[in-house]
């Protein structure tokens, strides 16, 4: 919550998840914000938490 209210469009909640590889935390994100902005963040820290 903290980073939806201090950061445009939920980027940084987007790149939480996807640091922590946790797709049930993008679902959430996604439901609190009405841009693909968590999606696109989550998708770009994904594949850096996998190595």
């Amino acid at each position: 919550m903290i980073g939806l209210c201090f950061f445009n469009g939920g980027y940084s909640l987007g790149a939480l998840c996807g640091g922590l590889t946790s797709t049930p935390g993008l679902g959430a994100v996604n439901q609190l914000v009405d841009s693909e902005g968590p999606s696109i963040a989550y998708a770009a820290a994904y594949r850096f938490a996998l190595f």
